[in-house]
């Protein structure tokens, strides 16, 4: 692990960088809501069977990581769209992919890649093997306090650290 030196903390990001990096997240933001919108208007023509002229609905279940990210997409959609109700539900990827394999979901919201049996029941139940969108990476950020004297650790070090094969 490294320690602190005055050279090392000098260095900081410049403006121009910062403004770079933030039009790239607005950016990279439009370019998932515009994926989610075009994946939420392909599902709307579907109706709720046995409701005579209920409003148009589309369910879309999965993981807890990404619930709140799915929840505004759905209400930026839902404002562009007011006959279409988004309904969202976590509960775990795995719930998501069971549901859409089962059809009572009609979007899957899933934070790890689906594993390859469940891909062919999915094919098996629907007769489709769907389609799958990156929209987001999560990600850990690890900050230490200013009087902390280690500056740097590397993905080996945090590694271990989390798994406890180093606790000091």
């Amino acid at each position: 692990m490294r320690r602190k030196n005055a050279e090392s903390t000098a260095h900081g990001a410049t403006g121009r960088a910062q403004r770079a990096k933030r039009m790239a997240q607005k950016a990279f933001v439009f370019a998932m809501l515009s994926a989610l919108c075009a994946m939420l208007y392909g599902c709307a023509g579907r109706r709720v069977p046995a409701v005579r002229d209920a409003p148009q609905s589309i369910r879309i279940k999965g993981s807890d990581t990404m619930v709140f990210l799915v929840q505004r997409w759905a209400e930026e959609f839902m404002k562009g769209h007011p006959g279409i109700a988004v309904y969202t539900e976590g509960g775990g990827s795995a719930t998501g992919i069971r549901a859409l394999i089962n059809g009572t979901t009609d979007i899957c919201a899933t934070s790890r890649p689906w594993q390859p049996e469940e891909v062919k029941e999915l094919v098996e139940r629907q007769g489709s093997l769907g389609i799958s969108i990156l929209t987001a990476r999560d990600a850990l950020s690890i900050y230490l306090h200013p009087d902390n004297p280690i500056s740097n650790l590397t993905l080996e070090e945090i590694q271990k650290i989390f798994t406890s094969r180093v606790t000091n």
